[in-house]
């Protein structure tokens, strides 16, 4: 009986990537608190894995390799939301980490695994790996695959609100911005906004918001209007080669006004 320990972190930075990635795509014939059964394929293999309910680290994993044609079958089948990911492997300190580059409605989430020989084994976490998130179940592939992170009112790492006289220049810092890896909501500020609002849940949702000097006003305004217990860190996303340890909960505010 195979017994599954691994441990899951949320990459917040530049990772190498020795060889190129393994596209992957993966449903779910059923996907329970208490347990899951997976369909996924990989290029020219495919596996149907059946898992428990993960306690800590640990979990219960049986996995069979299929016939490709079989698999691609069984994902016709599966419950709605598939999964699609790139796989890269990582080689840091003894342990090789399984850096997971999502798609679809999950794109935007880069997370990276790294199977142990035991619940107590000792792990030196990379420099490009933040938070850990093993026992946060939203970040399990079966749960991603009902509740995508692009649902997730915390899922924008960047906030972009100009003028309305800037849309334009607004919409096309943002695509730079996507370019560079960043998840970017982009939108006409006004001070007027339904409750409902993703972008105002998505500010209240997060414990930090990053600000383009241009915006230190309005960022303020926000956090005080909005949630005042928020922290405000001065910087600029835009200079190229800049770095943010953006975390899953924080948010930049970027503010473009017309030339």
């Amino acid at each position: 009986m195979g017994v599954e320990i691994e441990r899951k972190f949320l990459v917040t930075g530049p990772f190498p990537r020795a060889s190129a990635g393994q596209e992957i795509r993966q449903g779910y014939l059923a996907r329970h608190p208490e347990r899951a059964v997976r369909v996924r394929l990989a290029g020219d293999r495919a596996w149907l894995t059946v898992k428990g309910r993960s306690e800590g680290a640990s979990r219960l994993e049986l996995e069979y390799p299929i016939p490709v044609d079989d698999a691609r079958a069984m994902l016709e089948l599966c419950e709605p939301g598939c999964i699609d990911k790139t796989r890269y492997e990582v080689e840091h300190d003894g342990l090789t980490w399984e850096v997971d580059v999502f798609a679809g409605d999950n794109e935007g989430l880069v997370v990276a695994e790294v199977e142990l020989g035991s619940p107590d084994q000792e792990v030196s976490s990379p420099a490009w790996v933040g938070a850990e998130v093993t026992e946060d179940r939203r970040y399990l592939n079966a749960v991603l695959s009902e509740h995508p992170y692009a649902e997730w009112d915390e899922a924008y790492s960047v906030i972009l609100y100009y003028d309305r006289g800037a849309r334009a220049r607004g919409e096309a810092l943002a695509e730079r911005l996507r370019a560079r890896g960043f998840r970017v909501r982009a939108d006409a500020w006004s001070d007027a906004r339904e409750p409902d609002d993703p972008i105002l849940s998505a500010i209240t949702a997060a414990d930090k918001i990053h600000y383009h000097p241009s915006a230190a006003r309005k960022a303020a305004s926000i956090r005080d209007e909005l949630a005042p217990s928020l922290a405000l860190v001065e910087g600029d996303v835009v200079t190229p080669g800049s770095t943010w340890a953006m975390g899953p909960r924080s948010l930049t505010i970027l503010l473009v006004t017309p030339s």
